[in-house]
């Protein structure tokens, strides 16, 4: 059974050797890997053609910078294989991922999903960390993917290997920068999944601070999302979401209100706010603020 591993990458070249390592030393090897260069600045194209050299496994495809999501798709359109395993550019994939899979589906044909559980690492993969949250079998059904995503959980793509019978048309969302594996998964799982957990971490996610969670805010894309559900979801599918959002977000500001005034409640606040009323009271609040200026540029003029 041929799997494709289809890997969008936009400018992480620095990343891209490790990960397509982490392909060439699978333990299964009937796989071919799609590296979905999405109009990347670096050296992905030259390192990608370097390795597709080295293996006729792996393929290079050029596209606009059109985002992740297109990269996904267009990949899935020149896939080939019968199993899909997402990979980003930035991840690894231990020796027997792609095996373990295999051998699930071999004990049972009906399976067409398997999930599996993950760590964490930044730069050596020897050294990884507990992942950001925990993953279990029960976690793998319709309801608990569009109520619970974001909240008790959420999976990296490459933590799922899944059949391309399964997927079908089903495409990731072009409007959407983040939350388009959300939106895609629930797709997903509003169709006949036969799931598989493997609870080991067969996969590593890794840490760095330019990665897209690390740099772009996601509110933009969870209210884009939560309106493009409602062209996918029934009526009371969607009423529900509603529901569980509206709670979720008033039981956060509750929570950020509580924090706000425990800290407005310290000793250090108000010790804090009684120096400032004394200062004030001696006028040097406002010298202290016609002075600032003066000080912040000496410290750039100096750097």
């Amino acid at each position: 059974m041929l799997v494709s591993i289809i890997i969008p990458c936009y400018n992480q070249g620095r990343f891209l050797n490790e990960t397509l390592k982490s392909v060439l030393n699978q333990t299964y090897s009937n796989w071919e890997c799609l590296i979905i260069d999405d109009g990347s600045t670096d050296d992905t194209a030259f390192l990608s053609n370097e390795w597709v050299k080295k293996d006729p496994r792996f393929l290079y495809f050029k596209q606009q910078n059109t985002g992740v999501s297109a990269a996904r798709n267009f990949g899935l359109s020149q896939s080939k294989g019968e199993w899909i395993q997402f990979l980003d550019a930035d991840d690894y994939l231990t020796p027997s991922k792609l095996k373990k899979c295999i051998e699930a589906y071999e004990n049972d044909n009906s399976i067409n999903f398997i999930g599996c559980n993950f760590k964490h690492f930044t730069n050596n993969i020897s050294l990884t960390t507990p992942p950001f949250c925990n993953l279990y079998k029960e976690y793998l059904n319709f309801e608990n993917i569009l109520f619970e995503w974001n909240a008790k959980f959420s999976f990296p793509p490459h933590t799922v290997f899944l059949k391309k019978k399964l997927i079908g048309d089903t495409l990731f969302p072009l409007e959407l920068t983040a939350q388009e594996d959300w939106y895609f998964w629930v797709s997903i799982f509003k169709k006949k999944c036969f799931t598989f957990f493997i609870d080991e971490p067969l996969v590593l996610y890794r840490s760095h601070a330019t990665s897209r969670t690390k740099i772009k805010s996601i509110t933009e894309d969870q209210l884009k999302v939560y309106l493009l559900f409602k062209q996918l979801l029934t009526f009371d599918e969607h009423n529900k979401l509603s529901e569980v959002l509206i709670e979720r977000y008033l039981n956060k500001n509750a929570l950020l209100n509580d924090r706000i005034r425990d800290i407005k409640s310290s000793n250090s606040f108000q010790t804090g706010m009684m120096v400032k009323k004394i200062l004030r009271s001696f006028g040097m609040v406002q010298a202290g603020q016609r002075f600032f200026p003066y000080i912040k540029g000496f410290k750039k003029s100096k750097d």
